[in-house]
């Protein structure tokens, strides 16, 4: 049985606990890496006071002496002759660029796990088992997990070795709505492009590599979608552009059909009324009518809200006209890519008014002032 990544997350702290090896595993673009990037954190609430980190090998581009280090002569004392010891290997460094040692455990990556050499992964099912490298341990309160891609996938991985296998938890990632919004929306994603998700959430379903080979459409895929548009609205005041060329660029990554699809969105969200327009005039600017129109309306205004115009947002959203799941979809987006709005005088006024809304901002709040 599959797991989401979110799910994932919610079991990541009792994994750690239980010294688990874990290997998670999908196709391309699920945002495994991503999320395992999460993990310290994760450690970091679970255990007050406690440093974690993350250190990461990409296993693709690995030899053995990137797991192990380069093997060189030492000095003998005295008599004794000259020995051999391996150095230390680079991924004893975290990607924060201090030592393992300086913290109070963490997560030794092992990214593209299933694309790694033979003679790597025969050392990997050694450390997935004893957490040692050959004259390598890793140091107290550090694990070995990583994440690759299954053979069906087309994506360069080796053959798969039973010792290893039988060292290590796997569990495979699926596809779900809720871990891909949670994350568009903390990372600030364009709306248009969230509220294609939520439009065609069975475009992701069983995700998997086409049958014939060409750019198909993923979550990372649509990430990458998202960074080029933002560049290129930034670049066209404000606008994204809808011209041939620009559907043919995202074409690249995720295919003709889906490009066409995505820019029938991206044209509606052109419909919508200006974001400068509600804030002048929260109470009498057009509300849309349909509803994708105004979950993107929401995600919008919570791609721009601000202490300085909360109050009209607020009040836009307030209004009978707008849905009450669309709020909570504006307070959730805005709080999740800017937590210290839900300490904000204008969006706590407004949660006063809604017991939904209430309990969000009372999850936010905990979290902001732990933090």
């Amino acid at each position: 049985m599959s797991m989401t990544l979110l799910e994932f997350k919610s079991r990541a702290v009792t994994y750690y606990k239980a010294k688990a090896s874990v290997y998670v595993k999908s196709p391309p673009g699920m945002g495994k890496s991503g999320v395992m990037l999460e993990v310290p954190a994760l450690l970091e609430r679970a255990f007050p006071g406690k440093k974690f980190g993350i250190a990461t090998l990409n296993a693709a581009g690995a030899s053995e002496t990137d797991a192990t280090g380069f093997l060189v002569p030492v000095k003998g004392d005295g008599a004794n002759k000259p020995r051999s010891e391996f150095t230390e290997p680079a991924w004893m460094i975290t990607d924060e660029g201090k030592h393992m040692r300086e913290y109070d455990g963490g997560i030794f990556f092992v990214d593209e796990m299933d694309k790694a050499p033979l003679e790597v992964k025969k050392m990997l099912g050694e450390a997935a088992h004893s957490r040692r490298f050959a004259s390598h341990t890793l140091p107290p309160g550090w694990l070995m997990w990583g994440a690759g891609n299954r053979a069906m996938d087309r994506s360069g991985s080796t053959k798969e070795l039973d010792h290893l296998i039988n060292r290590r938890m796997e569990r495979d990632i699926r596809f779900d709505l809720d871990s891909q919004r949670e994350y568009m929306e903390g990372v600030g994603a364009l709306p248009e492009l969230l509220t294609f998700v939520i439009e065609n959430v069975g475009a992701f379903d069983g995700a998997a590599v086409p049958k014939e080979q060409g750019p198909y459409l993923t979550p990372r895929s649509l990430m990458e979608v998202n960074d080029l548009l933002a560049v290129m609205r930034d670049d066209n005041n404000g606008v994204i552009p809808d011209d041939a060329t620009t559907i043919e660029d995202c074409a690249g990554y995720v295919g003709h059909a889906q490009a066409a699809m995505l820019f029938a969105m991206i044209r509606l969200g052109m419909e919508l009324p200006p974001v400068e327009a509600i804030i002048a005039d929260p109470k009498g600017v057009k509300v849309p009518k349909r509803a994708d129109a105004q979950m993107m309306t929401a995600y919008k205004l919570a791609h721009a809200v601000d202490a300085t115009n909360a109050g009209a947002l607020t009040t836009f959203m307030d209004r009978k006209e707008m849905p009450q799941e669309f709020a909570v979809t504006f307070l959730r987006a805005a709080t999740k890519a800017q937590p210290k709005l839900a300490l904000q005088k204008d969006i706590a006024k407004w949660c006063q008014t809604n017991a939904r809304l209430m309990a969000i901002i009372g999850r936010l709040r905990d979290n902001t002032q732990r933090a």
